[in-house]
């Protein structure tokens, strides 16, 4: 059975937060994105959207079961895809040994690298990272996942961290360092005694 974008079991709400590709097929979730790049929804405990919408519009997900983004194999943007008809309950072994060994067909292939020229398109027309910082020159660095990055942002929150923690720090090397010395004093013969 084809679920249909808009479905009225799912809260109207949720519908605004979601774009359908008209190529693909995807609904591309706008909302946010767990450190994963999987889409999430709701307060804390925030929810797996794919995993509530095949539960919500397919059937419950079995225990020990996981969604698998049948359009998302081998592209990690197509995580963003919301659309239960391109979702499919699976173990978590099979999950594991399909991204071990994909096997898209042509079309996926082509839905998945529509959805990346989108994302990447869409990320390339930013100029500034959210702070303000411009993406130019010695300011970028570009992260072995192609993400672009603000040097200055990421040097300010290091900064931040290491003024934080420079007590802590200090403490836990002292720390280790008297421990250190204890074992030893506790290992060396006592050379008063053998005299």
């Amino acid at each position: 059975m084809e679920i249909t974008f808009g479905d009225p079991r799912v809260d109207s709400k949720f519908w605004s937060l979601v774009d359908v590709c008209a190529e693909s097929g995807c609904w591309l979730w706008k909302g946010a994105l767990n450190s994963h790049g999987y889409a999430t929804y709701g307060k804390k405990p925030r929810v797996r959207v794919q995993r509530m919408m095949y539960e919500k519009l397919i059937a419950p997900i079995p225990d020990g079961y996981v969604t698998d983004h049948l359009c998302a194999r081998g592209n990690r943007a197509k995580r963003r895809c919301v659309n239960p008809n391109h979702l499919q309950a699976i173990t978590r072994s099979e999950n594991s040994s399909l991204r071990v060994h994909p096997e898209p067909t042509p079309a996926m292939q082509e839905a998945a690298q529509k959805l990346a020229e989108y994302g990447k398109a869409h990320n390339l027309a930013k100029t500034h990272c959210p702070k303000g910082h411009e993406y130019t020159g010695e300011n970028l660095y570009i992260a072995p996942r192609g993400d672009r990055v603000c040097r200055t942002c990421t040097n300010e929150s290091a900064a931040r961290w290491r003024a934080a923690n420079r007590e802590k720090h200090r403490a836990a090397v002292k720390a280790a360092y008297h421990k250190k010395q204890a074992r030893k004093r506790a290992t060396e013969p006592d050379h008063e005694q053998g005299n």
